[in-house]
């Protein structure tokens, strides 16, 4: 479930808003982002209140990859795979120029605990989401443009 508490003193009318769970991955030199999951937030269809507070449903799907980072330098080549998440705000406000977006890195994990005896259990997953590190503001920008650090 996803909270959301939003401030808008200015009144300006929502038209809606859409979440999206973003998986990012490097793999040596080959960077990819996909969208895993797309969902509105039913509540938030042409609103204009001062102050509104509401969940939506957000349920990670099973089986995908734990957030990961490795790299190693072994001779003269060396090894890098990384593997992240974002959860991506798409906000659309009636007005010319007004709709933003807002992307905020998490991590995607899984619980030790349930696969402790994995031969005798079945295998379930579960996810953590970390939203308290909102300090990114992303431009969408394709990840073929973003120039490799090596």
């Amino acid at each position: 479930m996803l909270s959301l508490e939003i401030y808008n003193p200015i009144r300006l009318i929502i038209k809606n808003i859409d979440v999206c769970l973003i998986q990012r991955y490097e793999i040596e030199h080959c960077r990819r982002r996909l969208e895993i999951l797309r969902v509105s937030v039913p509540q938030l269809f042409d609103r204009n209140d001062e102050y509104i507070e509401t969940k939506c449903l957000f349920k990670i799907p099973k089986g995908i990859q734990p957030s990961f980072n490795y790299r190693s330098k072994r001779g003269r080549s060396g090894v890098n795979v990384n593997i992240c998440y974002d959860i991506k705000l798409e906000v659309k406000v009636k007005g010319l120029f007004s709709d933003f977006e807002l992307q905020v890195p998490i991590t995607i994990g899984t619980d030790s605990v349930e696969y402790s005896n994995y031969a005798n259990m079945a295998t379930n997953s579960t996810t953590s989401i970390d939203l308290k590190a909102i300090d990114i503001l992303e431009l969408q920008v394709d990840d073929d443009d973003i120039p490799s650090t090596s």
